[in-house]
């Protein structure tokens, strides 16, 4: 059977949790146990408190459909709506969550699945999903979009970090591959280069090195004194 209890802080003599639990022993070992959230330990620091039982013998539904009265009577903290130091809205603890319990949620499922490779199934799905979204990169942006984000975009002040982010050269690395290689040097493999005469030293060569040592660069034409 479940039962629906709440606490009571003693200099104030006012509640500020509301609480379910389903002990089988009849020690009420969930209302008397302090793994709460922060709000609630720090009105523990402050204030001795009192657990009451509302209400005993109870289904699970209705003990949840108690809680979520009371909590919704006594408003939250949390939400501006009263004195309670819930972060749900009651029942199985998931509606209406607290910034605080999404955060901590998200975090959890991030630290659960970071390193762990996403399976080629998942990333099909993921692909279908996205695949005719009016946000997908291979959807082209139609020309009234286009307008209005110009139209949002025009005027807008740069930060200073945007600025001197778009001063700086972007470094792109060049990854050739052997086989990329491979492909060059079997393109160029008994090509002849055309042979051309330096104007200033008579020398003739190659295009490549004679375009690098010779014409515009050619000792001859600038010597050194």
């Amino acid at each position: 059977m479940a039962y629906v209890y709440r606490h009571i802080r003693e200099d104030k003599n006012q509640p500020f949790y509301i609480g379910i639990g389903s002990d089988s022993n009849g020690n009420y070992i969930r209302a008397n146990s302090n793994q709460r959230n922060g709000f609630w330990k720090l009105i523990v620091s402050k204030t001795k408190y009192i657990v009451e039982i509302i209400f005993d013998d109870l289904t699970w539904v209705e003990a949840c459909d108690k809680e979520k009265e009371l909590i919704k009577l006594y408003g939250r903290k949390d939400l501006g709506t009263g004195i309670l130091v819930n972060l749900t809205d009651g029942g199985d603890g998931s509606e209406n969550l607290a910034k605080e319990v999404k955060d901590r949620i998200s975090k959890k499922i991030t630290l659960l699945k970071t390193g762990i490779p996403c399976p080629e199934e998942t990333k099909l799905k993921i692909s279908k999903t996205l695949m005719g979204h009016k946000n997908s990169p291979s959807i082209p942006c139609s020309d009234e979009k286009a307008a209005k984000i110009s139209k949002v975009l025009k005027g807008r002040p740069l930060s200073k970090e945007h600025c001197i982010a778009l001063k700086v050269p972007k470094k792109v690395k060049v990854i050739i591959t052997k086989e990329r290689c491979d492909n060059i040097r079997k393109a160029k493999l008994g090509l002849k280069q055309p042979k051309v005469i330096c104007p200033y030293c008579d020398k003739e060569g190659g295009q490549a090195a004679m375009t690098r040592y010779h014409f515009d660069n050619c000792k001859k034409k600038n010597p050194q004194p």
